[in-house]
């Protein structure tokens, strides 16, 4: 299983849920571009 294949890490599922932890998570603090953010201060 690759990082480009369909169950990979570069998988769109990952970022779904990824989405929705920060959206539950931190729906005080979500503002535009909080998800875009995190995603860049990742090791992703």
């Amino acid at each position: 299983v690759g990082s480009g294949s369909v169950q990979g890490a570069g998988a769109p599922t990952m970022f779904q849920g990824m989405r929705r932890i920060i959206d539950c998570l931190g729906h005080d603090y979500v503002g535009e571009g909080t998800f875009e953010r995190a995603v860049r201060q990742s090791f992703l």
